[in-house]
């Protein structure tokens, strides 16, 4: 949609604005919904709120409040879809946004505005995808409502709210799989989106999984490489990727044996309260043994020598660490959990095994080390 540079003069009272201008101005304000580019100094309220105004109707009035702005500078104000957030140039962002919406006003000498905006009876944008109120699966990408900017013509975007539509789809809460599903404490696990999915993600990039948002019987797993990847939207053929979950956790040793749940959290980076998770049953082995986990590094010269971290279970006590059945050069066990120690000579892919009061830790992909030919 169009917009004449005329008409927006005629509006603003500035003669050499383009609608360029106007639109690169409020690619940077709906980039991140909730937040100001202006700094503390200017503070907008939004019929009473600062960030998030629920159960809004289209035609409603929404009374802009504003302190602390420039003097007497214009501002201008529109709706735009939540697809805005994911804009990278013009004309993907006039696509997003219902310009026919614009409303203009002009603070005082002392920086104070109240503007009185009307929400559209219906969204009208180019791009078929950009509606408000947002779709459901919209919505389970994270992206929550819709975009109300304030924003000066030269760039600089004074606060976002985020627009609830009355009768709106609310979020679906996500799902969780899990592999393997039966564990001992120190063996990867891997999580993977469950059979609904929905995990919210962030625009703006992926969302780490750390060890405390994994909860396996109520103790924090002890290690994470979980993340939710970042939505995408495509403007020109419309399609929205979705988030997905990805990564692995690694169960703590002092999970009780039995049947447990694994709960997992994503940190919520919305406007809206409250926390995003799902949870899965996880069987865990009793483990009387040593376990190892993991290796670092996992490869070394032929000729031995190099300095082994082995991380995994029940380490306590243990007394020999063998490379493909030959005994490490030396073992420090630094803790129930860690043992350091210094490879022998060999050949191929071995598996390290940690021997304690005759039990054996068994062999697995985390165990192996290859030597360098």
């Amino acid at each position: 949609m169009y917009v004449s540079p005329r008409w927006v003069a005629s509006h603003i009272g500035v003669s050499l604005l383009t609608a360029s201008a106007l639109m690169a101005s409020l690619t940077s304000a709906v980039v991140a919904a909730g937040s100001s580019q202006a700094g503390a100094a200017s503070v907008c309220i939004f019929n009473g709120q600062s960030s998030l105004l629920t159960g809004v109707t289209p035609a409603e009035n929404i009374t802009i409040a504003c302190t602390g702005l420039p003097a007497q500078q214009e501002i201008a104000v529109l709706e735009a879809s939540p697809l805005a957030q994911f804009t990278t140039n013009v004309s993907e962002q006039d696509a997003a946004a219902d310009l026919s919406s614009l409303a203009f006003g002009e603070s005082t000498a002392s920086g104070t505005l109240l503007l009185a905006y009307t929400l559209p009876k219906s969204f009208a944008a180019d791009d078929p995808s950009a509606v408000c109120p947002p779709t459901q699966t919209q919505i389970n990408t994270g992206l929550v409502g819709c975009t109300l900017p304030l924003f000066s013509i030269t760039g600089t975007n004074f606060a976002n709210l985020t627009l609830q539509y009355a009768g709106q789809p609310t979020p679906q809460p996500p799902t969780l799989s899990l592999n393997p599903t039966t564990v001992v404490g120190g063996e990867q696990v891997s999580v993977t989106d469950g059979p609904s999915g929905n995990w919210w993600g962030n625009p703006t990039g992926a969302t780490a999984i750390q060890a405390s948002d994994i909860v396996v019987g109520g103790i924090d797993s002890s290690a994470s490489t979980a993340s939710v990847s970042p939505a995408a939207y495509d403007f020109t053929t419309h399609v929205l990727t979705t988030t997905d979950l990805n990564g692995s956790f690694v169960v703590p040793c002092s999970a009780p044996s039995g049947s447990d749940v694994v709960t997992l959290t994503e940190p919520n980076t919305t406007v809206l309260s409250g926390t995003i998770s799902a949870s899965a049953p996880l069987t865990v082995g009793s483990q009387r043994g040593p376990y190892v986990g993991s290796l670092s590094p996992s490869s070394g010269p032929s000729t031995g020598g190099t300095t082994v971290i082995i991380t995994g279970c029940n380490f306590t006590g243990a007394r020999k660490v063998t490379f493909g059945g030959r005994r490490a050069e030396s073992l420090t066990v630094n803790s129930a959990t860690s043992i350091t120690a210094v490879s022998p000579p060999g050949r191929g892919i071995v598996s390290v095994v940690v021997s304690r009061g005759g039990h054996h830790s068994t062999n697995s992909a985390a165990s192996d080390f290859t030597y360098d030919s």
